[in-house]
């Protein structure tokens, strides 16, 4: 996974592009990790509650 984003990290620069957004569910920790320790950071967290 984690090379797999450095190369679309380097298309995108190709591409004109300057920022990488992500969704990524709060559940998914390992995907979080990943993403945190590649210098991603939370901008946004959406709360739910079943009722």
């Amino acid at each position: 996974g984690k090379k797999t984003m450095k190369e679309v990290e380097i298309i995108a620069k190709q591409l004109g592009m300057n920022k990488m957004v992500l969704h990524v569910f709060g559940h998914n920790k390992i995907a979080r990790g990943l993403y945190e320790k590649m210098g991603y950071e939370i901008t946004n967290i959406t709360m739910a509650k079943t009722i």
